[in-house]
């Protein structure tokens, strides 16, 4: 018997992408937020997210 796993929620998501910040992991916190965008039909939304996680920069400098 297979079971389906549920979608995380964008509360879920968004929670994650928190705690990943707060742990100091940037990317990782970007990339939960991104997923929460994705299931947001609220434009306004979107943007309140996107500022609260903007993309990190991950260039290496010399």
């Amino acid at each position: 018997m297979t079971s389906i796993e549920p979608q995380p929620t964008i509360a879920e998501y968004l929670d994650t992408a928190r705690e990943c910040q707060e742990a100091g992991y940037p990317v990782s916190a970007w990339l939960f937020a991104e997923e929460a965008v994705e299931l947001t039909d609220d434009p306004s939304e979107v943007t309140r997210i996107r500022a609260e996680f903007p993309r990190p920069n991950t260039s290496v400098e010399d």
